[in-house]
C-alpha cells in the first residue's frame, strides 16, 4: 500500500494464517495516522469488512494483525465473466459494509476494486480503510485528500468537501465498472482522468449492458450524479434495487451466526446426534460426576480407618491389659491410645465386646501413667501434632491439662525458623523524557528511576484521577533504571500538566513525573 507493507504470517498459538501490516519508516505523521486507523478499524465488526485481530509494537513501530483473506481482488475478478447473480452478491456485500461504516461514523475515502477482496465462496470483503472518525458523529477525513482519480467524487476536486455521498459515488463507479467491464472516467494521464470526473457524464448502463434491470440501472446512474445533493441518501435504495433485480436471492447472502430458536421440543436430528456422541458439556458433566464419586469414596475410606484403626504393637515400656467390658456409667473407665499422627482425646468405645487391641489403662485421673519417663505425655489439641516416631505414643487423659514438662523430649526436634526475606526496595522515579507531548498523537516516554521492576504498570493521572483521553498502549521494562511507556493522546484532550505514575501488584503507587500536553 501507500503507507505500509503487508506480510503473510501464522499465529503460533492457534495455527491460523494472518496478514501483518507495518508502516514504512518512522515518520511521526504516518505513525499517528496508522495508530488512528487501527483504532477505527478495531471498532468495526461486520462480516463484509476485514477484521482487525490485534495491534502491537515492534521496536516502537506499530503493526496491524488482520485476518488473512483467500481469493482474489475485485480488480482481477472483474476481468473474467460472471453471472448477474454473482455480481449482485458482491454489490450487496459492498453496500452493506459501507452503510455499516457510515452508521458508525467512518468514511472509507478510497473505494476501488483493489480494496475489495472476493472470497472463494463468492462474497466480498472491504479492506484498506483510509479513514477517520469525527467527533460527535460527524464524518470527516484526515491525511491525503487525493485518492484514486478515477473513483473520486467531483466535489472533492472542487472544494475538498468529503461526505457520505462521496463514498456512495466511488462505490457506484466501482459497480459500473464491474457490470460493464470498464471505468467510465479512465484515461492515460491523471490530468485527463480528473478532467473526465469533473466534466464527463457516463453513458447509461443499459446502453453498454443491454438487458440490465431497469430499476437498478436508474438507481445506479442516480448515484453517479455530479451534484452530491442529487444522489440518494445512503445505500438503502441501491441495496433494495439490487435485491429486486436478483429476485431476493442476494438478500441475507452474507453468512452470519444466528441463534437457534427454542421450540421447547428437541429436534429428532439433534437428539440422535447426542445419543451417538455425547456433547462436550455432557462429557464434562460425566467427568465431574466421576471425580465427585472418587472424592466421596476417599472420604469414606479415611473415615472408616479413623473409626477402626489398624491394630498396632504396644509401644516399648507400656503396660497393657485386656480391655474390660464397659462400665454401666456414662463416663468410660478406660482411655485408649489413638493411632500415631492423630490428635489424642477421650472417646467411648461403641463396641461392647472385648478386643485384643492393646490399650493403656489408668484407674483414675490422679494416678501416675505407666510409661517410661522418656515418653512425653501430651494432651489433645485442635490441630494435628507433628509426626511422632514409632518408639513413642501420645497418651490421652481425661483430666485438666497438666503443665508442660520442664525437659523436652529427646526425640522432639525444635522447629527451624526460616530466615526473613528481605523486602524489595520501593521504586523511585527520577525524570521522564520527553516532558512535552502533542495531543492527537502517540509518544514513547522514557522514565528514569531506581529499583524499577517488571511487575510495574503505568498510568497517567490528571490531578488524582485517571486522565481521560490519554491511554497507555504499551509499557516496557528495559532495566532497573529505565521504564518505557507509550501513550496515545486524543485530539480533544485538554492542554496542561499530567502525571505519570507506576504501581506494583499490591497497588502501591510511586511518586509521579510530570508531562505537559501542548498543541
Amino acid at each position: 500500500g501507500g503507507m505500509g507493507e503487508v506480510y503473510l504470517g501464522e499465529d503460533p498459538y492457534i495455527g491460523r494464517r494472518v496478514a501483518i501490516k507495518i508502516i514504512k519508516g518512522a515518520d511521526p505523521t504516518a505513525r499517528d495516522r496508522f495508530l488512528h486507523e487501527a483504532r477505527v478499524i478495531g471498532g468495526l465488526t461486520h462480516p463484509a469488512i476485514v477484521s482487525l485481530l490485534d495491534f502491537d509494537f515492534s521496536s516502537d513501530e506499530p503493526f496491524l494483525v488482520m485476518e488473512y483473506l483467500k481469493g482474489q481482488g475485485l480488480d482481477a475478478w472483474i476481468q473474467s465473466p460472471h453471472s448477474l447473480t454473482e455480481q449482485l452478491r458482491v454489490l450487496d456485500d459492498l453496500c452493506q459494509a459501507l452503510e455499516y461504516a457510515h452508521e458508525n461514523g467512518v468514511l472509507h475515502r478510497d473505494v476501488k476494486p483493489s480494496n475489495v477482496q472476493i472470497l472463494p465462496n463468492g462474497h466480498a470483503k472491504l479492506m484498506d480503510f483510509g479513514i477517520a472518525r469525527g467527533a460527535a458523529g460527524k464524518l470527516t477525513a484526515t491525511g491525503s485528500v487525493m485518492g484514486t482519480p478515477e473513483y473520486m467524487a467531483p466535489e472533492i476536486l472542487n472544494d475538498a468537501a468529503y461526505s457520505a455521498r462521496s463514498d456512495l459515488y466511488g462505490c457506484a463507479v466501482l459497480l459500473y465498472e464491474m457490470f460493464t467491464g470498464s471505468n467510465p472516467f479512465a484515461a492515460k494521464t491523471v490530468a485527463a482522468a480528473l478532467t473526465n470526473v469533473l466534466t464527463l457524464n457516463p453513458q447509461d448502463i443499459r446502453t453498454v449492458h443491454p438487458g440490465f434491470p431497469a430499476h437498478l440501472a436508474e438507481t445506479l446512474m442516480a448515484c453517479l450524479r455530479k451534484e452530491p445533493e442529487l444522489r440518494p441518501d445512503g445505500f438503502g435504495a441501491l441495496i433494495a434495487a439490487a435485491r429486486e433485480a436478483g429476485g431476493g436471492l442476494s438478500q441475507g447472502g452474507i453468512p452470519e451466526t444466528r441463534a437457534i430458536p427454542h421450540s421447547g421440543v428437541e429436534a429428532p436430528a439433534l437428539r440422535a446426534a447426542s445419543e451417538i456422541q455425547p456433547s462436550a458439556s455432557s462429557r464434562k458433566t460425566s467427568w465431574a460426576a466421576l471425580g465427585g464419586l472418587g472424592v466421596v469414596v476417599m472420604v469414606g475410606l479415611v473415615w472408616t480407618l479413623n473409626r477402626n484403626p489398624v491394630p498396632r504393637a504396644p509401644a516399648e515400656g507400656l503396660m497393657t491389659t485386656p480391655t474390660p467390658p464397659p462400665a454401666a456409667s456414662a463416663t468410660p473407665s478406660s482411655i485408649e491410645t489413638e493411632p500415631v499422627g492423630r490428635a489424642a482425646g477421650p472417646r467411648a468405645r461403641p463396641d461392647p465386646a472385648p478386643r485384643s487391641t492393646p490399650v493403656v489403662r489408668r484407674e483414675s485421673t490422679s494416678a501416675t501413667p505407666l510409661v517410661r519417663p522418656t515418653v512425653p505425655i501430651t494432651t489433645a489439641t485442635p490441630d494435628p501434632p507433628p509426626a511422632i516416631p514409632a518408639s513413642s505414643v501420645a497418651v490421652a487423659v481425661n483430666a485438666p491439662t497438666p503443665p508442660p514438662l520442664a525437659t523436652p523430649s529427646p526425640t522432639t526436634t525444635p522447629p527451624v525458623s526460616a530466615p526473613a526475606e528481605k523486602a524489595a526496595p520501593n521504586p523511585t522515579l527520577i525524570g521522564v523524557s520527553p516532558r512535552t507531548v502533542r495531543r492527537g498523537s502517540s509518544w514513547a516516554l522514557d522514565i528514569e528511576g531506581r529499583d524499577l521492576r517488571r511487575d510495574l504498570t503505568a498510568s497517567v493521572l490528571q490531578g488524582r484521577r485517571p486522565a481521560g483521553g490519554i491511554r497507555v498502549v504499551r509499557q516496557e521494562f528495559l532495566s532497573s533504571a529505565l521504564f518505557r511507556v507509550t501513550i496515545l493522546i486524543e485530539p480533544e484532550v485538554p492542554l496542561g500538566a499530567y502525571t505519570v505514575v507506576l504501581r506494583n501488584a499490591s497497588g502501591i503507587v510511586t511518586q509521579g513525573v510530570q508531562i505537559e500536553v501542548v498543541l
